[in-house]
């Protein structure tokens, strides 16, 4: 985890994001976060195998991810909530 969005469900459940820029093949990365290994017992193999697990998900109440963090895995029961999209008013009806 790179980073985690303020007021999200994941910073309120604990997940933390990484703190170390570092620069590797020419991409920018923030290392030192918790790494996702598993969501719902479904490994998480790369950023699009998580991505994926996520949005098959999207309706469930919460979530169960399994994470590295400081040389040991932990469990993590995430809320699941749904984006609200801004800048858009409701339907009139008319």
């Amino acid at each position: 985890v790179q980073s985690v969005v303020e007021g999200s469900p994941a910073e309120r459940a604990g997940v933390r994001g990484g703190e170390l820029p570092a620069l590797i093949g020419g991409t920018r990365l923030v290392l030192g976060g918790d790494v996702i290994l598993a969501i719902e017992e479904q490994k998480a193999c790369h950023r699009e195998c998580i991505l994926h697990e996520l949005r098959t998900r999207a309706e469930a109440a919460s979530i169960t991810l399994t994470l590295w963090r400081e040389g040991r895995e932990i469990q993590m029961q995430i809320p699941v909530e749904r984006p609200q999209i801004l800048g858009r008013s409701a339907p009139s009806g008319e």
